[in-house]
């Protein structure tokens, strides 16, 4: 191992690292080349009784580029009647406890869609607590602490996606609106059935990912070529 100048602190590594490497004055008592280690591995400052600046430094720096744990998925759209309602469904369908799934929208249209509903109600899912309400909401103090903003609306049909900043992930799964659909209550309930078969497969391939092994900026790249899945729009 590789001693720091001060303190009886060492340096280990846990797991692999991706990131740039990082300048070597930001190791001020590592006496080591401290790019060269950051290429080879991640780099922790095991301190063994000591303080060492430079671990600690590095530390934040480790913090800010890893990937946060995912407990709390927000789905937006304009509405917060029809897809989102949906997506807020499979994420604590498919969550089983470890993920819960929220959805909202900018301008919210007051009720979630009847298809959405009799959809829910089909697959034995309780519509009682389905809301179509404001992302405002999520702004609140009491508000639960949102991982992960993805926004279901369709860029093809020229809908203005919400913008939502109080998440560390953003993922775009645009979905044509199945609220768009007009005709017989079967054809509607079509439209609704196509729209969760769809982002079912989103969901799935969510949870098929092993997000602990990615930065950042490595899980915004797969949960963008997510929404590029069969269907986006």
């Amino acid at each position: 191992s590789t001693s720091c100048a001060r303190g009886s602190a060492r340096w280990r590594s846990p797991a692999p690292f991706t990131s740039a490497a990082i300048p070597a004055s930001l190791f001020p008592c590592c006496r080591t080349d401290a790019a060269a280690l950051v290429v080879r591995q991640r780099l922790l400052c095991a301190d063994a009784g000591g303080t060492c600046a430079c671990g600690c430094i590095y530390r934040l720096l480790r913090l800010s580029l890893s990937m946060p744990e995912i407990r709390n998925v927000l789905v937006l759209c304009t509405g917060n009647s029809a897809r989102s309602i949906l997506g807020e469904a499979l994420f604590n369908l498919h969550g089983e406890g470890r993920v819960r799934g929220f959805s909202a929208g900018s301008k919210p249209k007051g009720v979630p869609h009847s298809g959405a509903l009799r959809l829910l109600a089909r697959r034995g899912i309780d519509t009682a607590a389905f809301r179509s309400k404001s992302w405002d909401e999520f702004s609140a103090p009491d508000a639960p602490q949102i991982d992960l903003a993805i926004t279901v609306c369709g860029n093809a049909a020229g809908e203005v996606c919400p913008v939502f900043i109080g998440s560390p992930l953003k993922a775009h799964w645009g979905l044509p609106d199945p609220a768009d659909v007009s005709g017989s209550e079967a054809e509607i309930d079509a439209a609704f059935e196509e729209t969760w078969r769809l982002l079912e497969m989103r969901v799935k391939a969510f949870f098929a990912l092993d997000l602990t092994h990615m930065d950042k900026a490595e899980a915004q790249k797969v949960l963008a070529e997510i929404g590029r899945m069969e269907g986006a729009a």
